[in-house]
């Protein structure tokens, strides 16, 4: 049986977010615990909630930090963009007739600042956000909601993420994962786990959906 339903991550995925959540988080840290982290330490908190990414790095005052985090991320978001190539994608996935979803750490209110998503929100079936689940990602509450709201089995489901976090997620749910290659920092990390499925490109993505439904798959 082919693929019925297409999920998706957001940042890293979707939209290019990470220089605008790694400089504001490495200003947020500065200020909460006077320490100045590299880049690369701070990667660690794409695909994770921000309260778990507080809790990483030791910040006390999560709530305060997290507030202070989303207000500087806003101040950047002029450096916010789609990658090349994702809105031709999914406005050929839904041309194709397939189901499609977000599945994401943001909680609803962080994932309404977004206002770039607002000229794709529509092409969604379902949002699936951290706050709509028992347990966020690398759980597999948020995937398993989203297969619920569409109706659609394990088998019949793949997620496209770019993080470790959205891999794991994806194998406690049964699902297939696709790595997005062009939006991951560390892809390496997560070919080591084999992926049933590699883009480069998310145009990819299509070409595998149409492969399968010329066997007969959808």
């Amino acid at each position: 049986m082919g693929y019925r339903a297409v999920l998706f991550d957001v940042d890293g995925t979707i939209i290019d977010t990470t220089d605008a959540i790694i400089s504001s988080l490495k200003r947020v840290l500065m200020e909460f615990t006077s320490i100045e982290y590299s880049e690369e330490e701070l990667y660690v908190s794409m695909g994770i909630t921000g309260s778990m990414t507080m809790d990483i790095f030791g910040v006390a005052e999560k709530d305060k930090a997290i507030k202070l985090w989303d207000r500087y991320f806003l101040q950047q978001y002029d450096k916010v963009s789609f990658f090349p190539g994702v809105r031709e994608t999914l406005d050929s996935i839904k041309e194709m007739g397939f189901l499609t979803g977000i599945v994401t750490s943001k909680t609803r209110h962080e994932l309404s600042s977004e206002k770039i998503l607002d000229e794709v929100r529509d092409d969604f079936d379902v949002i699936v956000c951290a706050d709509d689940a028992k347990r966020p990602k690398p759980n597999p509450d948020p995937v398993l909601k989203a297969m619920e709201i569409l109706s659609v089995k394990s088998k019949e489901c793949i997620y496209i993420g770019d993080s470790l976090y959205d891999l794991l997620a994806a194998r406690s749910a049964g699902v297939s994962f696709g790595v997005a290659v062009w939006g991951s920092k560390k892809p390496e990390k997560l070919f080591e786990l084999d992926p049933e499925h590699v883009f480069s490109d998310p145009r990819e993505i299509v070409d595998l959906l149409k492969a399968g439904a010329a066997n007969g798959g959808n």
